[in-house]
């Protein structure tokens, strides 16, 4: 899956995210700063997906594409310097995907799920609709399985927890 951005050219996203990378990311309920590099998982509604980082315009544009299997507790996080309208398509993708628009205040404003198009061209655009600071891909159908819906609060982790042995 690879991410669009409205009226954002790549190079001045990349030069804007340099120059904003010595900031901080917090999640609603996170007691510290988190610095965009160092996110490593997000919890939604007690569920937490370990995530791979799409920081870059280039690895933004690249996303999930060429994947043929991720894990159900896997995704990836793209974290924009600024929040924008974000169109994400599913070029080169072969597998399908939840996606959740995330606003600066770490609220989700929407989900939905993107299906694999025959071609692969990634002709059909799935926009958040209002600015988003982040996105979270993952697993089709694990956004729906946690309960994932417009409005439930996003902490970003530094690590993610321990899952406890029985």
């Amino acid at each position: 899956m690879t991410a669009w951005r409205r009226g954002v050219a790549p190079m001045a996203l990349a030069m804007t995210f340099l120059a904003a990378a010595s900031g901080t990311l917090a999640g609603c309920h996170e007691a510290r700063s988190v610095s965009p590099d160092r996110i490593s998982a997000v919890s939604i509604n007690g569920h937490t997906w370990k995530v791979e980082l799409a920081l870059t315009a280039e690895q933004q544009y690249r996303g999930l594409s060429g994947r043929h299997s991720l894990a159900p507790d896997a995704g990836m996080l793209f974290v924009f310097p600024e929040p924008i309208v974000a169109d994400f398509c599913m070029r080169d993708c072969h597998i399908p995907l939840d996606v959740a628009f995330i606003d600066g205040a770490s609220r989700v404003v929407r989900t939905c799920t993107m299906q694999v198009e025959g071609d692969r061209v990634g002709r059909i655009a799935y926009s958040s609709g209002k600015p988003v600071k982040y996105v979270l891909e993952t697993a089709a159908g694990s956004l729906g399985q946690a309960g994932v819906k417009p409005g439930d609060v996003v902490m970003l982790l530094t690590e993610a927890p321990e899952k406890r042995r029985p």
